[in-house]
Parts: C-alpha cells; sequence; structure tokens
C-alpha cells in the first residue's frame, strides 16, 4: 500500500457530516447488516451503552477508522442536490447502518424528519434490492413513537412494507436493532440536536478514503475478515450483476427479484441460521446445467459447474437467450408448496394411471435440487423438461403434459446397458455425452408439441441426435396409439409397472393383439419374487430364452433370473433378444389363455403341459421338472439364478453358481434334488463345490472305513471312493453291475437314475 499522509488520516466526520458531503451506498459485495442480529446482542448492548454515554452523559467517543473509495456521480439524477460523489464503505458498514437508524429512530421521536429526511435519504444499501427499497421506505414513513409498541410492530404493519422482506437478513437486522434503540433511548431527553451540530461533536470517526488503492474483489474480502466471511452466492450475485452490466445483457429482473420473490421461493428450504444462499447456489447450478446441455453441440465430459466454483457459472451467461431463461425459470413458482403441488400431481412413486411413475427418486425433485440432495443426471433433465416447457406455455391440458413427460421419462431410463459381471441393466446415462442430444431433442422438438406423440411419430431424423433403437421403440408406441387410441391405456399402465419401466418392446406384438386391460394386473401379480422359481420353470418349458454373461474355465456362464425383480429378463435387447422375447412371450400368451384359479395353478399347469414334450436328455428337463433345483439352499442361496455350461449339448453338465465368480460356491442342480430324496436314508450327504477344481460331488457317508461318492465324469455319472479295502470295492463293483442292468435305465432321467444308484450304494454298504 502506499504511505498515508497526516490529513488523510486526521479527516474526523459525523455522520450527519458524512451524509452531509456524500451518497453513501452500501455496495452488493458487502455483507448483510449483522448487528441486529439475535447472536450479536452483546455486541449491539454494548455499542447503544457507549452511544448513550456520549449522547446523555456527554462522554464522546470515537469508533475509529471508516475506510472507503468515491466516485463522481455521472448525472444529477445519480445522487442528492448539491452532492456530487458517491462514497462506498469498504469498511465500517456496520457502524454506519446503526448511525443511521439512530438518526432515524431520534427524528422522528422528536418530530425533526422534516429535515433530517434531505440528509438520510443519502444513505442507501445495494446489497439487496429489498434492503434499497427497506431504507427509502423508512425516510418517506413519518412516525411517532409509543413506548409499549416495538418500532419494527409499527413498520411491519406499514402498507408499504412487503411481506418478503421478512426473508431479508439486513431488514430483520435493522428491526432488531430499531427495536433496541427504541428501549434504550425512547424516555430520554432530546437528543438529536447533539447528533447534527459540530461543536462538540460527541460521536465521531475518522474517514479515511482509498481511492489510491486497487479496489480489487479480494480487498472487499480482506476487509471483511474481521466479520462474517462472503458466502459464494454474495460473491455470485455480485459478480453476475457486474457481467451483465459490463456485457450489456440485461439485469433488471435479477435484481428485482434476487432478494425478493425468489428468496420467497427459497425460504421453506432455508437453513438455520434463517439463510437461503446455498439453496440459490444449488438452484442456479442446476439451472446452468440445463443450460448448458440445451446449448451445446458437443461436450463429452461431466459438468463443468459447482457450487463452491462461481466463476464458470457467471462467465456462461454471455447471451440474452440464457440469461432470460434463467429468469424465466426462476419466475416460474413462487413458492415450495407450488412448485411441489405441480409436481405430487404430475409424478408418482407407486402406479397411478392419472400420474407417469418416476422409479428412482420422489415426485418433488425440485425440493432436492434446492437442497442439494443427490440427484441423476436423468432425473434433474426431467424436471429441467416439465419446468421448460412450463415457461414456454402454462396452459398445456394436463393429458398433454403426462405424455409429454412419459417419453422424456423412457428416453431417459432407456439408456442403458447390460452389465454381465451384475447380470443387470444399469443407467449409461453421461451428462453430456447424452444428455447434450437428449435435452436438445426434448427443448427443440418435443416441449412445444401439444401432441408429444405425433413428434415421435415420424420416422427417424438424424438431427434428433438421440439414441436411434430407444426411438424406434419409443416411435412404434406413438404410431399404434395414432392407430388405435384404446392402446394408450393398456401401453402406459404397462410402461408403469417396475418390472418394465418403460421397455414394453419384449411384449409388444402380443399387447396389440390381445389389447386387454386385465394383462395390467395379471402380470403385475404374476412377476413376483415368490413366483421365481415356477416362471423360470414355465419360461424354460417354452424355449431357451437364458442370456449369456460370460466365459469361466469351467464353460459359458447364463443368467437365468432376478429373483427381485424380472425388468433385466423382460426388458432384454442383447444378442438373445429375439429367443428371449419369442419365449417371453409365449409365456405370457399362454397364461393369459390359461383357466385357473390361482396363479400357482396356472404356473404349475403349464409346466406340466409343457414337461410332457421335452425330451429327458435336455438340460432343461430337471430345470424344469424339479423346482428345488432352482430354489435356494443352505450353501446356494444368490438372488440371482446363474448357471454354467460345462457342455451345452446331449453331454451337458451344470454348475448354479452362488455369486458372480466360481470363487463362490457351486452346485449340480440334479445334486440338490437327490439329496432332498435321500433325506431320509442318508445323513446330509455334500453336494456342493467350490473352485474351478472342485466340481462338487454327491458324497455318501458310509459305515465303512472309507468314503463313497457320485461324481459327473466327463458328462457321465461315476462312482468313487476313497480308503476302502478292496472287499468293499468289489461291492460297489457288484452296485454298479446291477445299476448299469436296469432294464429302464434309458427311460429315466438325470435325477432318477442318481437316486437309482445312491440306493443301491446305500442299500450294499447299510449308509447312515
Amino acid at each position: 500500500m502506499n504511505e498515508l499522509n497526516e490529513q488523510q488520516c486526521d479527516t474526523k466526520y459525523t455522520f450527519w457530516k458524512l451524509l452531509s458531503e456524500y451518497q453513501v451506498e452500501i455496495p452488493i459485495i458487502q455483507r448483510d447488516y449483522a448487528q441486529g442480529r439475535n447472536s450479536a446482542k452483546t455486541i449491539r448492548d454494548e455499542l447503544l451503552n457507549s452511544i448513550y454515554d456520549a449522547l446523555v452523559n456527554g462522554k464522546s467517543i470515537d469508533f475509529d477508522f471508516v475506510y472507503g473509495s468515491t466516485q463522481e456521480c455521472k448525472s444529477k439524477e445519480d445522487t442528492a442536490p448539491n452532492i456530487n460523489k458517491k462514497l462506498y464503505p469498504l469498511d465500517g458498514q456496520q457502524r454506519l447502518t446503526t448511525f443511521y437508524l439512530l438518526h432515524w429512530y431520534l427524528a422522528q421521536k422528536e418530530k425533526r424528519m422534516e429535515e433530517a429526511r434531505v440528509v438520510l435519504k443519502n444513505f442507501t444499501y445495494t446489497t439487496r434490492i429489498s434492503s434499497r427499497d427497506f431504507c427509502e421506505m423508512l425516510v418517506d414513513i413519518d412516525y411517532t413513537p409509543s413506548e409499549d409498541v416495538p418500532v419494527s410492530e409499527y413498520i411491519m404493519n406499514e402498507n408499504k412494507y412487503f411481506l418478503t422482506w421478512k426473508h431479508d437478513p439486513t431488514i430483520s437486522s435493522m428491526l432488531t436493532m430499531l427495536d433496541a434503540i427504541h428501549n434504550k433511548f425512547f424516555k430520554c431527553e432530546p437528543l438529536f440536536d447533539k447528533l447534527i451540530v459540530s461543536n462538540p461533536e460527541l460521536m465521531t470517526f475518522n474517514y479515511l478514503p482509498m481511492n489510491h488503492f486497487a479496489l480489487t474483489d479480494d480487498l472487499y474480502i480482506k476487509m471483511n475478515a474481521r466479520g462474517k466471511a462472503l458466502t459464494n452466492f454474495e460473491n455470485f450475485k455480485a459478480k453476475f450483476i457486474q457481467r451483465m452490466k459490463q456485457t450489456g445483457l440485461s439485469y433488471e429482473r435479477f435484481v428485482s427479484n434476487v432478494d425478493s420473490n425468489w428468496v420467497e421461493l427459497l425460504w421453506d428450504y432455508r437453513a438455520s441460521d434463517n439463510t437461503v444462499d446455498r439453496q440459490y447456489m444449488n438452484l442456479f447450478c442446476f439451472f446452468t446445467d440445463m443450460i448448458f446441455l440445451m446449448t451445446e453441440t458437443s461436450y463429452e465430459g461431466e459438468s463443468p459447474f459447482k457450487t463452491s466454483d462461481i466463476r464458470p457459472i457467471v462467465d456462461y451467461y454471455d447471451s440474452e437467450e440464457k440469461v432470460n431463461l434463467l429468469y424465466d425459470l426462476m419466475d416460474l413458482w413462487k413458492t415450495r408448496q407450488e412448485a411441489n403441488k405441480y409436481l405430487e400431481g404430475l409424478l408418482s412413486k407407486e402406479r397411478n394411471i392419472k400420474k407417469v411413475r418416476v422409479f428412482d427418486c420422489n415426485p418433488d425433485i425440485f425440493s432436492d435440487v434446492v437442497a442439494g440432495n443427490y440427484v441423476t443426471v436423468t432425473n434433474k433433465i426431467l424436471l429441467f423438461s416439465i419446468m421448460y416447457r412450463l415457461v414456454k406455455n402454462k396452459n398445456y391440458e394436463h393429458d398433454s403434459m403426462l405424455d409429454y413427460v412419459r417419453i422424456v421419462r423412457n428416453f431417459l431410463i432407456q439408456c442403458r446397458s447390460f452389465k454381465n459381471s451384475i447380470c443387470g441393466y444399469t443407467s449409461d446415462f453421461r451428462f453430456g455425452r447424452n444428455g447434450i442430444p437428449v435435452v436438445s431433442f426434448i427443448t427443440h422438438f418435443l416441449a412445444e408439441s401439444d401432441n408429444p406423440y405425433s413428434v415421435i411419430e415420424n420416422d427417424y431424423s438424424k438431427e434428433y441426435g438421440v439414441n436411434f433403437e430407444i426411438y424406434k421403440h419409443e416411435s412404434r408406441k406413438a404410431k399404434l396409439i395414432a392407430d388405435n387410441i384404446e392402446l394408450k391405456s393398456i401401453i402406459q399402465s404397462l410402461e408403469d409397472l417396475d418390472i418394465f419401466r418403460g421397455s414394453i418392446f419384449n411384449i409388444l406384438d402380443y399387447v396389440v393383439d390381445d389389447n386387454n386391460e386385465v394383462l395390467v394386473k395379471n402380470l403385475e401379480n404374476l412377476f413376483l419374487e415368490e413366483n421365481s422359481t415356477k416362471i423360470v420353470q414355465a419360461l424354460l418349458s417354452f424355449g431357451d430364452y437364458v442370456i449369456h454373461v460370460g466365459s469361466t474355465i469351467l464353460g459359458e456362464k447364463y443368467f437365468f433370473a432376478n429373483r427381485n425383480n424380472w425388468y433385466d429378463i423382460l426388458t432384454y435387447s442383447g444378442a438373445e433378444q429375439e429367443e428371449c422375447s419369442a419365449v417371453i412371450t409365449a409365456f405370457i400368451k399362454r397364461y393369459q389363455e390359461y383357466d385357473a384359479s390361482t396363479v400357482d395353478d396356472a404356473l404349475d399347469g403349464i409346466i406340466s403341459e409343457n414337461l410332457k414334450n421335452i425330451d429327458i436328455n435336455d438340460w432343461r428337463y430337471c430345470l424344469i421338472k424339479y423346482p428345488s433345483t432352482l430354489e435356494d439352499i443352505e450353501e446356494v442361496n444368490y438372488s440371482k439364478i446363474v448357471f454354467i455350461f460345462e457342455d451345452k449339448s446331449e453331454n451337458y453338465v451344470l454348475h448354479r453358481m452362488n455369486g458372480k465368480t466360481l470363487n463362490g460356491r457351486h452346485v449340480i442342480p440334479e445334486f440338490i434334488e437327490v439329496r432332498r430324496q435321500l433325506a431320509d436314508k442318508c445323513n446330509s450327504p455334500s453336494i456342493v463345490g467350490k473352485n474351478s477344481d472342485d466340481l462338487g460331488m454327491l458324497l455318501l457317508n458310509c459305515k465303512s472305513s472309507g468314503q463313497v461318492w457320485i461324481a459327473f465324469d466327463e458328462c457321465c455319472t461315476s462312482v468313487k471312493h476313497y480308503q476302502m479295502s478292496d472287499d468293499e470295492i468289489n461291492i460297489i463293483d457288484d452296485a454298479l453291475e446291477k445299476y448299469n442292468n436296469t432294464s429302464n435305465l434309458g427311460e429315466m432321467d438325470t435325477v432318477e437314475r442318481l437316486v437309482l444308484l445312491s440306493n443301491l450304494l446305500i442299500d450294499t454298504f447299510d449308509m447312515k
């Protein structure tokens, strides 16, 4: 810093003198007035006691330095008569505001406002537009204090007082300070003259002009370091207005709403200290993300905007289109209740024919965004699409809005990929890569159409930019609805089932043929966890629908079902989609036709009738015939039914897995049923393998000194033994000879043959 001369350091002022020479404007970068906060009672009391001693007891007091910069007014309209300079306090804002309130109160109390009004009008705030308007209101009104009525109560009952001002922390703090001044000075003799006379000057401070210093934002922040640090939002607000002015973009709507109407919108989300700064930044960052996706043409990364870094957000607003859309979005809803009511009337967590179902979020997405809760990119885009359409036209019919939101939801949730490692779908939606084409399609083609389905009836165009396969599925549904409006209710109801989540392409042909509302309820009651085993059996009875999910050292791995949710199977769109779709459709068609009183009866009937047509050597046969092969056991209870095929042919060997890899346990499914049938004859035979070398076996505990077990050896049943005498080995050979000479052995399935062999060995050795 440059050195200060003696004259600069010795410039003493009273508040009255300062306002007589300058128009004092608290700059937007400054923090809110704090001396009236509830938490500042001790500071407030000590300050008023010092002022009381000065004015009542004649003990003059110096309030240290007030730092500031001055600026020549550009026009006469910029300032009061006979004053051609504005002063912007860098430090001293809190004291100056308290002096202002004290002068106002004593002038009103002593009927001196006529002369005081001209001078007090030279003090104003620009931290918030509401603070500025409040100061203007104060000097305009006439007020006579009453001992038992707080000043704040009188002011808040004034016609000129806006209810939205209750959210402005500076105004709240000023009202508290006025009440404290009233309590301290109401009974005092007249004191106003002591404030304005030049001799003696009882309350002074040294004004230090700082025009010769570099007045950067950093300097403002450093000067405030002794008080509460500026929040990101306070910095954002200042820099945003500054940028708008510098670039010639409109900022009046921002200034007039940021401390009033928009505060009202966010007030119910306020923090414990009654501030909404963090909530503001969450919302501005969200809108900036969405406007970015709408206006950019190519970007692969994640969002470039963070609430902790205001500069990229501010810099992005470089056009009237972006700025006005931001203002429009902020203006859309007036309160939290209004936003919540609209979204709750449009979206639902549960299936509701009058709403669109959301599967992974609450209907009130807006509240989660404002609160800073985690919200996926897809759900942010869903919220933005709703708000954008309303900004363009609030008068859309509710049904049209429902169709629009449904289409948007389907485009978003169908951007997914099947992960072999988890045997299921996960969202594959990326902020830039997917967000830009989807948001562009929504805002440029879909949002402003009265009939959104009519938009996607059209053939795919490259200018749409969205995923072709997703568009193809949605377009086909739109065309079917256009041809037959009766299908609309069925299609939409099926889309909202958790087992489909918008993706009904695998059964759409049947839906068109069946055209029966009963289908929705039937499928909802059918594809439940408790029915999973029988559903797998029934599906297998119609064909090979299973999904290849990788390879192991034992063989290829296939996914049969997720007991918890059938979504991954019913909406599969990978390499085996054609076979999968055909089996699913055939099964559902037969289920719909089957005359049975319960789901169990229908499934049992379908399984029984189809089993007759399947060869006993087909790998599916035992899985269909014996439900235990698919049910949980103690050793194998993985929620996802996954099998490894050592050989998917006549010489098959299946291994049911208890996890994603062979590091987990696995079991030959036929052994599960054999163990169940031998439960009364053999004490807990072991059947489970534990890695790629241990393939599992049916271990029979015998009274002899050794062990006997049955295994699949090179796709053939074999009997092995351990630590047995030659005589015992000869007995095993005799049992095997009886087994091989069984007359109807070729008519038995694998389980029946294993049970026969086990019984022969048990009878031979008198097993436990």
